[in-house]
């Protein structure tokens, strides 16, 4: 096989997988859509069962760390979009280390008159110690749903779950369009070379 028979052969391969990986790009964006739309008719029947100010704004914390994160790998045109999903903690989770209680007495005198003394503290940590540490601990991580309630309705489930998975569809779409770019400038690249060997050969 001649050099420009490679190349050739190499165009083909490239236009191929570009049209494959832009029909997925094309049902990933038909799913996101749709993904998209439950999202919003089920929160809209929520705030119809309980109410306009119920599911609102309003209902929304000062300060809000995320539960879903992107992050990218690689640099330039091998980077990647990775979806990674923070774990949610309940409000009643509990550090055994830092719920342990030791109880110090203190020893009677010798003549027997003075009362025990007993003082209860966190293991290992002194009152000031203590407060320095729950001061300097991070607000937990919560459902969001708590935010409107505790008995939220099924509709307002449905909604989270739909706009979770448009999240994720998001990210997959990112990286089908980052290699179909990719894709692109290969085929580019490509194309002049066979024309570089064409004009060669003529």
């Amino acid at each position: 096989m001649t050099q420009l028979e490679d190349v050739s052969e190499k165009l083909d391969k490239n236009l191929l997988e570009f049209f494959d990986v832009l029909g997925q790009v094309y049902q990933e964006q038909a799913k996101l859509e749709q993904y998209m739309k439950d999202g919003y008719l089920n929160l809209s029947r929520a705030r119809y069962t309980m109410g306009v100010k119920s599911v609102s704004a309003t209902q929304l914390p000062d300060e809000m760390d995320p539960l879903l994160t992107v992050v990218v790998n690689g640099e330039k045109e091998d980077s990647e979009f990775q979806f990674q999903k923070t774990s949610i903690k309940s409000s009643k989770d509990t550090v055994k280390d830092d719920t342990v209680r030791k109880r110090n007495v203190k020893e009677q005198h010798s003549d027997g008159d003075s009362p025990v003394v007993e003082t209860i503290g966190t293991a290992g940590d002194s009152s000031d110690d203590a407060k320095d540490k729950s001061s300097s601990e991070k607000p937990r991580r919560v459902d969001p749903l708590k935010w409107f309630g505790v008995l939220v309705p099924q509709t307002l489930r449905r909604s989270q779950s739909s706009f979770q998975e448009a999240s994720s569809l998001a990210v997959t779409i990112a990286n089908l369009k980052l290699k179909l770019g990719n894709l692109q400038k290969e085929y580019q690249e490509l194309y002049a070379e066979k024309q570089n060997l064409l004009s060669d050969k003529s």
